[in-house]
């Protein structure tokens, strides 16, 4: 019993040697995301003087600012509708032609499965990237 637990008091040691470099790489990921954020709140020359520091006043004026001259809100539901459109299109016709490949019987079917897997399989950005050439 307690050769047992001795190795799995092994195994979390070495989960916790670890979970220290993956702390070290969260904390690096999130990090631009949080000075982002902090500097959203600072006035100009604030972002301009040092962008690391933390803002002296908040400025909520800024957010205000954004929505109201940008034209956010109408962007938005933009977005939120065609989302919402696309998504649901997208289902329909999925639900439809998965129902149909799923009575369609041929010797072909691995090749079909094969072309809708690498649909999925190789990211969008592969084909985006010779458009920019």
């Amino acid at each position: 019993m307690s050769k047992s637990i001795k190795s799995n008091h092994l195994i979390n040691e070495k989960n916790y040697l670890l979970h220290i470099p993956l702390l070290f790489l969260a904390i690096y990921s999130v990090s631009p995301l949080l000075i982002l954020f902090l500097n959203s709140f600072k006035s100009n020359t604030e972002v301009m003087g040092y962008p690391l520091n933390f803002p002296v006043i908040f400025r909520f004026q800024n957010y205000i600012d954004v929505w109201g001259t940008g034209n956010y809100w109408q962007a938005y539901k933009n977005s939120v509708t065609v989302g919402l459109i696309t998504t649901i299109t997208i289902c329909i016709i999925s639900g439809f032609t998965a129902y149909s490949l799923s009575f369609f019987k041929s010797s072909k079917m691995g090749l079909i499965a094969i072309y809708f897997l690498s649909a999925t399989a190789i990211p969008a950005q592969i084909y985006i990237v010779p458009l920019y050439a």
